[in-house]
């Protein structure tokens, strides 16, 4: 069993960036969505309601982000330390802050949302919770940190359903090469290299996966269809995820050992 793609959104609900290796981080791969588009309520913006951000094109170099859209582009270095205004935002339940990138950044995104859109930047510690209530740091994902998909789960759901599926639907961070569909939901953990992840809980999946990476249009017919295989407890689940318990590089071709104890 290997690890067989890494990917990473620097800019939570934007499309992502393929790496050959990351630094796995007690908030996930580094950068992964540290930034956050929000709006002039200071509401967090997803493909959920703005389709239109599955078409900025991302693209990822050591430290740099490049984001272009229709002749427009702009680049961003992810490590470089911000200093502007404080913004509360939330995720779900969650309270988050930020830091307002600036006007450039601001601008761009909000020249292609038609509408007043900030970027910012997460600062100081997320929390997100385990069903047994264990805090777990995160970065500004949805919920926990890793989200971990399979390839033969894929496999079987592309199988058995009619709707056209592919793993930039699911926005998974790790995937990994396995033989038995759904494995990523029954282990309690991987060990990839050095590092340790832990099972956290299964990915419930909302109307986000209705957008069409490729074109922003929507198909509303595709999470009623994940469901008739998918649906448990009135929830439909597609990937599970996850949260290190020991840190370190991961590559691209690592081995992984699933664990089950």
């Amino acid at each position: 069993m290997v690890l067989d793609q890494i990917w990473v959104y620097p800019i939570k609900s934007l499309p992502g960036c393929r790496v050959q290796s990351t630094e796995v981080q007690w908030t996930g791969c580094t950068y992964d969505r540290s930034f956050m588009l929000i709006d002039s309520s200071g509401h967090k913006i997803t493909q959920r309601t703005h389709p239109m951000l599955s078409q900025i094109q991302m693209e990822l170099q050591n430290e740099t982000a490049y984001m272009r859209y229709q002749g427009q582009e702009i680049s961003l270095n992810l490590k470089n330390d911000i200093h502007g205004q404080l913004i509360k935002s939330q995720v779900w339940n969650d309270q988050v802050v930020g830091i307002d990138t600036g006007t450039q950044y601001n601008h761009f995104f909000s020249n292609v949302l038609n509408e007043n859109v900030t970027l910012i930047k997460k600062t100081g510690v997320r929390e997100n919770t385990l069903p047994n209530s264990q805090p777990i740091e995160s970065s500004l994902a949805d919920s926990l940190p890793l989200l971990v998909t399979g390839t033969a789960s894929l496999y079987h759901i592309q199988n058995n359903l009619q709707e056209d599926f592919n793993f930039m639907h699911f926005r998974p961070n790790l995937i990994i090469e396995t033989s038995d569909p759904f494995l990523e939901d029954h282990v309690t953990g991987f060990r990839i290299g050095s590092v340790e992840i832990q099972f956290g809980k299964q990915c419930g999946r909302c109307a986000m996966i209705n957008v069409n990476p490729e074109d922003g249009s929507l198909n509303k017919q595709r999470l009623p269809e994940l469901g008739k295989i998918r649906l448990e407890k009135n929830k439909i689940y597609f990937g599970s995820l996850y949260y290190p318990s020991s840190l370190g590089r991961i590559s691209e071709g690592d081995q992984i050992t699933p664990i089950f104890e």
